[in-house]
């Protein structure tokens, strides 16, 4: 079974490396991929279209409406050439949401642009997975308690390259970030062995880091 990945992002995104390396590394987990993209002529569709084609990936997009039909394409051609509409990029996002198996969004600057938000929002609204892959000094953490009215917020700095490598391992082997906190401090609090592992390990040690 094909997985479908969208990609999407910013028009603005530039660090196209980033992009090109987390295409390689699903290239080299999936047998069977096809990659999904909004076909913005900038931006994270930009790169997305040119990695997975250099890749000889199969690759789709879902332009609005009001754009141009081409070879790329999901829906058929009398979907397009339309007057334009905003309303044309909602449903574009719908569209695309709705044929991916997950969604990818690569922000920058940690700034979900309007569009992005539009598609996250509604993977939201159907249960779709997705990450956003944007690289940042600190992680924040909701605290829950049953108990409680509003959640506890607290923040962690964690390291840029790390995290980085572990969004993107994320979206490869279905496993989010708050199963990695809660079952990490499970094992601390429970297992000898582990915590006494986690407190003995000096690897990063050799970056200079203090973590």
């Amino acid at each position: 079974m094909i997985m479908k990945i969208a990609i999407i992002g910013s028009r603005n995104y530039t660090n196209k490396t980033q992009i090109k390396n987390f295409m390689f590394r699903l290239k080299m987990e999936y047998k069977d991929m096809e990659i999904v993209s909004g076909g913005a002529k900038d931006g994270a569709d930009k790169y997305a279209k040119k990695f997975a084609l250099e890749f000889g990936l199969d690759y789709s997009e879902f332009p609005p409406q009001h754009e141009s039909h081409n070879q790329h394409c999901i829906l058929e051609a009398y979907n397009y050439g339309k007057p334009y509409n905003v309303g044309y990029y909602h449903k574009r996002n719908k569209d695309l949401v709705n044929y991916s198996d997950k969604v990818v969004a690569f922000i920058k600057d940690d700034i979900i642009t309007n569009g992005t938000k539009s598609a996250l929002e509604y993977c939201k609204k159907i249960n779709k997975k997705f990450v956003i892959l944007s690289w940042g000094w600190y992680l924040y953490i909701h605290i829950y308690k049953e108990n409680m009215k509003e959640d506890k917020l607290t923040s962690v700095k964690v390291i840029d390259e790390l995290y980085k490598k572990f969004r993107e391992k994320s979206i490869v082997d279905d496993f989010t970030l708050q199963k990695l906190v809660n079952r990490s401090l499970d094992l601390f609090v429970y297992d000898e062995e582990f915590a006494k592992k986690v407190l003995d390990y000096k690897e990063l040690e050799k970056s200079g880091s203090k973590y």
